[in-house]
């Protein structure tokens, strides 16, 4: 686990979340309407300012965990209650327990030689779990890594509730726009990834692209974090 990293500027941010005025949702012309939710545990009705977000990010050896890939990278972020995020961040290689095909390691440079002796993925998602604890789960494309973390339905990860996406939170806040795929979405907002394909820089990149479309979404409506799913429309 990593304690690096700078701090993005994000009260500006934070200011304007707030300074927001609920009339101006109603004046804005076209623009959709959050429906109302059904009664679900899997919504979560706090506030978003008093929510606490792990933005994650996953590098694996594939695309289907049904198939037999696994992960070999977990990176995360969390923005604590205030629209805070935190320096301290969760970095750790792990041992798939199968060699890692070449075309998975020229993606994201993960070898074989860099992950023996590495956590093995049950260690490594225990170890996840405990620094999530009961945080909403962030991620950009967020079903196909979530559907890595509920292929190993013992350490509870289905049982978080809804998720966020800023994928589909990008998809209902630029509507005009067509390409949603993560680096569209960071140069759209003018957020520099050094570093693409590696977990860590790309969950904090993502976490900054979330503190972004947070305004926006407050211009539709939303105040909690179940506005913010139902706006995404993500399981």
């Amino acid at each position: 686990m990593s304690e690096t990293g700078r701090k993005p500027r994000v009260a500006g941010l934070l200011r304007l979340f707030r300074g927001l005025v609920p009339g101006n949702v109603a004046a804005a012309a076209g623009r959709r309407a959050i429906p109302a939710l059904p009664p679900s545990p899997r919504y979560d009705r706090r506030q978003i300012e008093a929510a606490s977000f792990v933005v994650f990010d996953l590098e694996t050896t594939g695309l289907d965990p049904q198939r037999g890939d696994e992960i070999v990278e977990i990176g995360a972020v969390r923005i604590e209650p205030g629209l805070r995020l935190e320096e301290i961040a969760f970095d750790l290689l792990l041992n798939p327990g199968r060699r890692i095909p070449p075309r998975a390691t020229r993606v994201h440079g993960i070898s074989d030689a860099m992950v023996a002796g590495r956590p093995g993925v049950h260690e490594g998602l225990a170890r996840f779990r405990a620094f999530v604890g009961e945080a909403v789960l962030a991620a950009h494309s967020a079903d196909l890594d979530l559907g890595f973390l509920r292929h190993h339905p013992r350490f509870g990860f289905g049982q978080l509730g809804q998720s966020l996406d800023t994928l589909g939170l990008s998809r209902a806040l630029h509507p005009g726009h067509r390409d949603h795929s993560l680096d569209a979405c960071l140069a759209r907002h003018a957020i520099a990834l050094p570093k693409r394909h590696r977990a860590l820089p790309d969950a904090r990149a993502t976490a900054q692209l979330l503190l972004a479309l947070l305004p926006l979404a407050r211009e539709r409506g939303a105040r909690t974090v179940a506005d913010l799913q139902r706006l995404g429309r993500v399981g």
